[in-house]
């Protein structure tokens, strides 16, 4: 009798408790997705300001190798920023898709 009392308030805590931890789940995926978002917000405000300072740089080198130079390795973390930018991004519309795909 014991064993039967103790299964039933065991199954009554979870059928009662499970909506809060379903609840809490979708808080903290919501979260995620926020800060995933602000982050390639920033990345991408950065890598504008790369390519501009860099076309600044070509703008005013006047000929000098070494300011050429500086140019376009600035030039070329900003082009390897939005690959990683952008594969970031397929990368979570992948897994958000395969984890969530039902809903």
């Amino acid at each position: 009798m014991q064993n039967k009392k103790l299964l039933f308030l065991s199954l009554l805590a979870v059928i009662l408790i499970f909506p809060s931890f379903v609840s809490a789940q979708m808080i903290i995926v919501t979260m995620v997705q926020n800060i995933a978002n602000v982050l390639t917000t920033v990345a991408t405000i950065l890598i504008v300001i790369a390519f501009i300072i860099a076309g600044l740089l070509f703008l005013t080198a006047t000929g000098d190798p070494g300011k050429i130079g500086t140019a376009k390795k600035m030039m070329y973390a900003g082009i390897a920023g939005t690959v990683m930018v952008i594969l970031a991004n397929v990368g979570m519309t992948l897994v958000r898709s395969a984890l969530f795909q039902g809903q």
